[in-house]
């Protein structure tokens, strides 16, 4: 049984801004990047658990074929995604960064 869905609205920013960047790069890429983000999104509301706690409650998936990770959390029978953040990223940053989104109103 699958979990219920939000995703936040820096989450949606974040695989757009970086399916555009792609896209940019390669005709093609971009799609193929949004794919792999709808697969390791569909993964983690079968399976909540597979991403393991990064920052207090987030947790961690990674996204196949490209350096980015989905950084979500598990409120009852919901997966929250707040973030989709390039690995390269400084950890505290990004977890500032979290912590200050799970305080915003749900797109």
């Amino acid at each position: 049984m699958s979990h219920a869905l939000i995703i936040r609205r820096h989450a949606e920013h974040d695989m757009a801004e970086a399916g555009l960047w792609y896209e940019s790069r390669r005709i093609g890429t971009g799609l193929h990047f949004i794919r792999c983000v709808d697969a390791a999104i569909a993964l983690v509301t079968r399976h909540p658990e597979v991403g393991p706690i990064q920052f207090a409650k987030f947790r961690r998936v990674l996204i196949s074929r490209f350096p980015f990770g989905i950084f979500y959390t598990i409120e009852s029978e919901t997966v929250i995604v707040h973030g989709v953040f390039h690995s390269s990223r400084d950890p505290n940053r990004i977890r500032k960064l979290l912590e200050s989104e799970r305080n915003e109103p749900t797109a």
